[in-house]
């Protein structure tokens, strides 16, 4: 199902930022660094909105102009996509969790604590970006 070049293209670039959080994380952990923590938070954020984006244009070919601080056209479009699955709401409920801890929790209200919940979500992207990829490559359930 992943027709297009740009939707695989978001796919990678959610992976790179992915990676890009792992890197900040380590950083963060070793040095006890509260901004390498944020920018590590951003990242799996960013990665999170990238994959999101990479199964909506690959279900609906509509690539969403994505905001880091601005989350509601991601969710809506995921609540929009016809497959209801099963694992088409264990990411719709992984989005939700991530929204909470990394985006509202994190980068709005700037709270760090507990860091081992942090590290758990950051690392729990990877399961999404996984997920929704396997979501865009399937042929949609009704």
């Amino acid at each position: 199902m992943l027709k297009s070049e740009r939707a695989i293209a978001l796919f990678d670039e959610a992976r790179a930022s992915y990676t890009a959080a792992l890197e900040h994380l380590d950083e963060a952990v070793a040095e006890l660094d509260r901004a390498e923590l944020v920018k590590s938070v951003e990242k799996a954020w960013e990665a999170t909105l990238q994959a999101t984006n990479g199964l909506i244009l690959a279900r609906t070919s509509v690539e969403l102009k994505l905001n880091l601080e601005d989350d509601r056209d991601a969710f809506t479009h995921l609540a929009r996509l016809p497959d209801r699955s099963a694992a088409s709401r264990k990411l719709m409920d992984c989005f939700s969790v991530l929204s909470q801890v990394l985006y509202i929790t994190v980068l709005c209200e700037h709270d760090l604590e507990p860091v081992s919940v942090l590290i758990s979500d950051i690392q729990r992207t990877a399961d999404y970006i996984r997920d929704a990829e396997r979501l865009a490559e399937a042929e949609p359930n009704a």
